[in-house]
């Protein structure tokens, strides 16, 4: 049986209520829409009241907030009648660490380096700081540790035979051989108060010499590290048992715990809980030292999140358990791979991954964000990624490029934002640098360090340059990270122009930097060594490299996603991940060329427009692209707006709040978001929150007035106070009216727009990818807006209107949708049509060949068209843009008056026979070798057309 390829998928976020049984209630629609393979959120145990998933913390069973195991099997089995795959997403790359319910971080916790999952995680062991020498830094505190600790917030427990140290919702354990500074006055308060000749006094000092004699934590020797395991368990049993039928003991035991945690107000008291918490495996500490000091590598800059080594076997099998058993089985049949450039060896990991899967295989896809120009390694055994490329491709078609520039230029002049964009990328990657993930940087450094000390011609570089060095270099990276791989010995073509390139850049902007420095990297980087270094030297910078580059993708993400384009944004539309906020536009001869690489190299990689991690939603872009075929428009509508509200804004520290920059942001976001219908007093109330929800998200992303590290309070109160005061609903409300009159046109004019995208995304080669809820407008912002609950009855009872109304007159029908095009029904109408047309015409989608057609006429720069031939069978896209011009605010882009003489060339072979158009069930004709576009959009401007014979 070969490995199942999707026809199109359909993503789910799951989540407590709704799970595994929702789903497979919900597989019947999901079928009847079109799509053919569900996609879900990861199902592993995620930390309770988990809004994603990702926060897996145990790896070896499904989520029970989303239903049993059984359930799961259910779900997998109805979905198998239905003659549906399942897609999972699989976080191979981290686990949650900030609850008790993650046993592997437990137990190192407990045990140190002699757990036996201390090389789970990516500990740092030997880090400089002698405190922190076989501990892990938990920066969990919210004030200076001798605050907390005076102030009485940590306290010691006892339950179940063990102690543990509680603080707020954090439970943490107690290293068995620490439990002496509790047990210890125990017993002598029990020698005081019971006698020497108390049975339970002996027992409980023979724990204490069984808690002395256990092997130290940083114990190395295998069978020792086995000893501690069994023996803290027979101590832990002794000691429950012991508590559990004495009530001298329990007594005593409680009472000196009382006595450990210490009197708020007397410092002393507190003495003997520091001692006890020294002797930790850990250290916990205020949550700001983590960016100095954190020795576990974390995703991203998440503390609560710690790297998995998911590299050795061992961590491999365990994280992979229930998936690949659930693709064994034939129960899942896809795996989408989360954050791929976090791993050490994505190649090694891919290979594996393929070969655990079974003789039926998996469809594998993987999260991977391309820069500019860049494309999948060849020698990756996946079908593809989960489609970014595709958002932005599809996307920058209706961007209109000479607006677009003017835009720009308007842009700048309003907001004072007048550095480069690459200038603005290059900052951020320096912030996060320096601030997120310094702990990170310095690691690196001191490795650097010791590599340098290796030759003479590097010994004296100092650390302060090399870390200057290294922080320029990764902030002039053009890409998320390169892939160099443990056995390499030279470093591929691509890659080594990346280096060089890095290298040439931080070298123009640090002149001032000896620019042997910057060589030493170069050939560092490439894997160029000096002669004269032994196999473990080699070996040591090879390591350096394959650390550096797990760390590069996440400070480019970091400083890109999440930072940057919340700093620049002259069309926000475009700041998406992979995308390019001043090269948004595409020309179709690109869209074409992207599509047939695509075809070759990677037929079967997903194709998204909306995702959980998109910053809007699609048709949100949709609406604010259509500001590039009108830019005087919006610059005199801004500059309009920022009149009416100038007396809302407030001052905070000489500032006007808020400024320039974040009212662009706010009015475009209003443009995009506003919904078709005016809403209701319950609706505006909603559409507030979520609007200064939003805004209060983007302001402390973009890191200029406001963080999340240090949120400035009065700063974004200022900011929500405007949002509410210019969306106040008052008959005195003149911005709001202006917004209203200019948003609701471009709303129509947006609609179209739409729907190409819908269809070319269901069309072009690749699988199509649905994020839950899309089918409908989408007029979501960035997470957690677009992880609202999605009413899919009311989409289930829409499709069913859809599915029964005449086949003979899909032309009355989709008059009607368009009359009523604010409920979204026409959307729903355009997706299910085209995803029947590609399960109807399987071959031509899976393995057809694409062929660009030629357009001529009027509009020509104003539709794309393709062919999809697979043997005799032919399907044929096509689809209008830039709308604006074409009166598309006041009726539909539709017929003869609109597109004149614009006609689409077909060649011979193409030319015979006539075509149906699948949307509105018109017979198309072929006048000689062309097809006339305003015959073809006679009712809609974009068609989907099958050959017909006969």
């Amino acid at each position: 049986m070969a490995t199942r390829i999707p026809a199109a998928t359909y993503r789910l976020q799951l989540r407590k209520g709704f799970g595994f049984p929702e789903v497979e209630a919900l597989a019947d629609y999901l079928h009847d829409l079109g799509a053919s393979d569900v996609y879900t959120a990861p199902i592993l145990k995620a930390r309770a009241g988990s809004a994603h998933g990702y926060d897996v913390v145990d790896h070896t069973q499904p989520n029970p907030e989303l239903g049993s195991y059984a359930s799961l099997e259910q779900m997998a089995d109805r979905l198998r009648e239905l003659d549906m795959g399942l897609l999972v997403d699989v976080v191979p790359n981290h686990m949650c660490v900030a609850t008790h319910e993650n046993a592997w971080w437990n137990d190192v916790l407990e045990n140190g380096p002699s757990s036996p999952f201390a090389a789970y995680f990516d500990i740092d062991w030997r880090p400089p700081k002698p405190d922190l020498r076989d501990r892990v830094l938990l920066p969990i505190l919210g004030d200076q540790f001798g605050r907390v600790l005076e102030g009485g917030e940590l306290r010691v427990l006892y339950g179940a035979g063990a102690l543990s140290l509680a603080y707020y919702d954090w439970s943490l354990p107690l290293a068995p051989k620490s439990w002496s500074h509790v047990l210890q006055p125990a017993v002598e308060l029990l020698r005081e108060s019971q006698g020497e000749e108390f049975a339970g006094l002996a027992i409980l000092e023979s724990i204490l010499v069984a808690i002395r004699n256990l092997p130290p934590r940083a114990e190395t020797d295998p069978e020792r590290i086995r000893e501690r395991a069994r023996e803290k368990e027979i101590i832990k049993a002794r000691l429950a048992v012991l508590v559990d039928e004495s009530e001298p003991v329990r007594a005593a035991v409680l009472e000196s715990v009382d006595t450990i945690n210490g009197v708020v107000g007397d410092p002393r008291s507190f003495d003997a809980l520091d001692a006890m918490l020294s002797d930790q495996a850990y250290r916990v500490a205020h949550w700001r030292v983590a960016s100095d000091e954190i020795n576990y590598r974390r995703f991203f800059d998440i503390n609560d999140l710690a790297a998995l080594r998911v590299e050795e076997p061992a961590v491999f099998e365990d994280v992979h358990q229930v998936v690949l058993e659930l693709v064994q089985s034939g129960r899942v049949t896809g795996l989408r791979i989360d954050h791929v450039d976090g791993l050490l060896d994505p190649t090694a990991y891919l290979q594996t991954l393929e070969a655990r899967c079974g003789p039926n295989g998996a469809y594998l896809v993987v999260e991977k964000i391309h820069a500019e120009g860049q494309s999948l390694p060849a020698h990756w055994p996946v079908h593809g990624t989960t489609g970014y490329e595709f958002l932005n491709l599809v996307g920058g078609l209706f961007v209109e490029p000479s607006g677009t520039k003017r835009l720009i230029d308007f842009y700048r002049s309003a907001t004072g934002v007048v550095d480069d964009y690459a200038n603005v990328v290059y900052a951020c990657k320096k912030l996060v640098l320096d601030r997120a993930m310094s702990s990170e940087i310095a690691m690196l450094s001191r490795r650097l360090d010791r590599i340098s000390e290796q030759h003479r011609r590097s010994r004296d570089f100092t650390l302060r340059d090399l870390r200057k060095a290294l922080v320029e270099i990764v902030a002039c990276l053009s890409v998320y990270r390169t892939y160099v791989r443990p056995g390499s010995v030279e470093v591929d073509a691509h890659d080594r122009r990346v280096i060089d390139m890095a290298v040439q850049r931080a070298r123009r902007r640090n002149a001032d930097m000896p620019s042997s420095l910057f060589e030493f990297l170069r050939t560092l980087l490439k894997l160029e060594h000096p002669e004269g270094l032994t196999d473990d030297e080699m070996d040591q910078r090879r390591q350096f490299v394959l650390r550096l580059q797990q760390l590069t993708g996440g400070v480019t993400a970091k400083a890109l996603e999440d930072t940057a384009f919340y700093r620049f944004y002259p069309l926000s539309s475009q700041g998406e991940v992979g995308g390019s906020p001043v090269h948004p536009s595409v020309s179709v001869e690109y869209f074409h060329r992207q599509n047939i690489d695509r075809f070759v190299r990677h037929p079967h990689t997903q194709l998204s427009t909306a995702t959980h991690d998109t910053k809007r939603g699609e048709d949100v872009r949709a609406r604010i692209r259509v500001l590039s075929e009108m830019p005087e428009a919006w610059g005199r509508l801004f500059s309009r707006f920022q009149a009416l509200n100038a007396p809302h804004r407030i001052e905070v520290d000489g500032c006007e709040v808020p400024d320039a920059n974040e009212e662009y942001l706010l009015y475009q976001t209003l443009i995009g978001m506003w919904p078709f219908e005016e809403p209701d007093a319950r609706g505006r109330t909603e559409l507030l929150g979520r609007v200064q929800a939003y805004m209060q998200k983007a302001l402390r992303e973009a890191k200029i007035h406001t963080s999340w590290v240090s949120p400035d309070e009065e700063w974004e109160s200022a900011v929500e106070r405007f949002v509410a005061a210019i969306l106040r609903d008052t008959p005195d409300n003149e911005f709001l009216r202006a917004l209203v009159a200019f948003q609701r046109p471009l709303a129509r004019i947006a609609v179209y727009g739409s729907l190409a995208q819908v269809l070319l995304k269901c069309t072009a080669p690749g699988v199509p990818d649905f994020y839950q809820g899309c089918e409908l407008w989408d007029l979501s912002l960035v997470d957690p807006d677009n992880r609202r609950p999605v009413d899919f009855e009311r989409r289930r009872s829409m499709l069913q209107s859809i599915r029964s109304c005449d086949e003979n007159d899909l032309g009355g029908l989709v008059g009607t949708l368009l009359e009523s095009m604010g409920d979204g029904a026409i959307k729903m109408f355009v997706t299910h049509r085209a995803l029947t047309v590609r399960r109807r015409q399987r071959a031509v989608f899976t393995a057809g060949e694409y062929i660009p057609l030629e357009v001529s006429g009027h509009h020509a720069d104003r539709v794309v068209a393709f062919a999809r031939v697979y043997e005799d069978d032919v399907v044929i896209t096509m689809v209008g843009r830039w709308f604006s011009a074409l009166g598309a605010a006041e009726a539909p882009p539709v017929g003869q008056k609109v597109w004149k003489d614009t006609t689409v060339a077909l060649s011979t072979d193409l030319a015979e026979h006539t075509y149906i158009d699948a949307l509105t069930g018109r017979k198309v004709g072929v006048a000689g070798h062309s097809l006339l576009v305003s015959d073809v959009f006679a009712r809609l401007p974009l068609a989907l057309l099958e050959r017909r014979r006969g």
